[in-house]
């Protein structure tokens, strides 16, 4: 069951049995201050279908995850590389 506002896990419409994290990228635009309300939101920004060396076929997945403060200022985003057998 997805709460509201939580991204769909690919395995509940994809046929998947595991699971690879292949690495996250982080861009900082400025730190938190004390006090600050921080939100966030993610998203798909990217799935494709890829072979491996053997002929079968696998999901890669970029999800992405902005966060910003109460002024709206972006904190930061975090791309998250992922592959889904």
């Amino acid at each position: 069951m997805v709460q509201k506002g939580q991204l769909t896990p690919i395995r509940q419409v994809a046929p998947t049995r595991s699971h690879l994290h292949l690495g996250d990228e982080v861009e900082v635009y400025r730190y938190p201050k004390l006090g600050d309300r921080i939100f966030y939101q993610s998203k798909y920004a990217d799935i494709q279908e890829k072979r491996d060396r053997t002929g079968k076929a696998f999901l890669l997945i970029t999800r992405e995850t902005r966060y910003w403060n109460q002024n709206n200022e972006t904190i930061c985003i975090v791309r998250t590389l992922g592959g889904e057998r």
